[in-house]
């Protein structure tokens, strides 16, 4: 949001773009391990199978991390091509830099899975999230504060350098465990879970096309200052998915354990006390969004309080919505559901792409506000359903 501020709305309208763009292909890389760790190694963990847990690490680090180099070749070899597409040079300048960031994102990703998965949640939270914003942060307000004038390289370096100091305290956050690994745990035998991870890595990319795939559409269409002004209403509204995020991080070990206990009903009891916390929150930023969300946007300018304002309310309004879902696309991860997930996410990922290019041609940034959160409305009503016809039949 500083970045708004000190950026021009062209520059800040690319930065917009090239981290959806760098999130698609992190989703890829993971290749869904990501929720496999989550899936099993809690229980792993608990009881004691260091072998099954450090050779799955292992099998998710190995294959995460070569998919996230591939993608960061093909970017730099591709950049001027991507700069021609949104007519715009200036991606051939950020994009190095974020690729660095993609492969550091997949390590980091990795770490956080572990942490939760031994019950290091606050650990993995403050790590990967808040040490990482603060980080950016710091640096912003130094460069600030001594009048230095940002660019977009600058802020890309920015980006990078958060990344670097995440790392660095998830390693320290982790260490006491990893120290504990050596080669004699691995046995170097890759687990088949290629089905599973299928079915997770394409729910997560549809489900990323379904939130977050309007800044680039937007930018087929219209300028990059109008993705500007858009993303920055799709920032502030994004503040609940930030808490969606974290509860998950804090009742996944949980409710991994429940589902291998057979405790369904307690699944379900923890869910509805996360939705009942998430929705008193997003309410209130509703509300404040509502009253003053324009004095907020002024920060960044007269014209962010006209284009972003309804953006923002009515991205709020679906957030809100989406919060009444509570954590049921963890437990979709995690209850042997990816199968009716995948579907459920393509669905509402087919909704949103066809909703954004009727409606943003139409209505501009308005329209891809309203596809975005229809879908979301959609795809959370779906992903409620099966979570309840699976575990209340129990």
């Amino acid at each position: 949001m500083l970045l708004a501020r000190v950026l021009s709305p062209d520059e800040y309208g690319v930065i917009g773009i090239i981290t959806q763009l760098i999130s698609f292909l992190l989703i890829i890389s993971l290749f869904g391990y990501n929720k496999i760790l989550l899936k099993f190694l809690p229980d792993f963990f608990r009881k004691n199978k260091f072998k099954e847990f450090y050779n799955l690490l292992f099998q998710s680090l190995l294959i995460s991390i070569s998919l996230a180099l591939f993608f960061a070749i093909i970017l730099n070899t591709f950049s001027s091509d991507i700069s021609n597409l949104y007519a715009n040079n200036n991606f051939e300048i950020a994009i190095p830099i974020f690729s660095i960031c993609l492969i550091l994102q997949v390590f980091n990703l990795n770490l956080v899975s572990v942490l939760i998965s031994i019950k290091k949640v606050w650990q993995a939270n403050i790590s990967e999230r808040t040490i990482m914003n603060l980080s950016y942060l710091l640096v912003l307000f130094l460069l600030m504060s001594t009048g230095f004038e940002i660019s977009l390289v600058d802020a890309s370096y920015i980006f990078l350098f958060g990344k670097v100091i995440s790392s660095i305290f998830l390693l320290i956050s982790s260490n006491s465990f990893l120290k504990k690994f050596n080669l004699n745990l691995i046995k170097f035998k890759f687990i088949n879970l290629t089905k599973s991870s299928l079915y997770f890595m394409s729910s997560d990319m549809t489900l990323r096309i379904l939130a977050a795939s309007s800044p680039l559409i937007i930018g087929l269409f219209l300028s990059t200052d109008q993705v500007a002004f858009y993303y920055t209403g799709f920032i502030l509204a994004n503040l609940t998915s930030f808490l969606i995020t974290m509860a998950n991080n804090l009742v996944s070990n949980k409710i991994s354990i429940l589902y291998a206990d057979n405790q369904y009903k307690s699944i379900l009891s923890l869910n509805l006390n996360v939705v009942k916390f998430l929705f008193s929150f997003s309410l209130l930023v509703l509300i404040i969004y509502i009253f003053f969300g324009e004095f907020i946007l002024s920060f960044w300018g007269d014209e962010y309080v006209k284009y972003s304002y309804l953006v923002l309310i009515i991205l709020t309004i679906g957030e809100l919505i989406n919060s009444i879902g509570g954590s049921t696309g963890l437990i979709i991860s995690i209850c042997d559901l990816e199968k009716q997930g995948f579907y459920i996410t393509i669905i509402g990922a087919l909704l949103n792409i066809l909703l954004q290019f009727i409606l943003i041609q139409r209505y501009g940034l308005i329209g891809a506000a309203l596809a975005t959160s229809i879908s979301v409305i959609s795809y959370n009503i779906m992903k409620y359903y099966i979570v309840l016809k699976k575990l209340k039949k129990y």
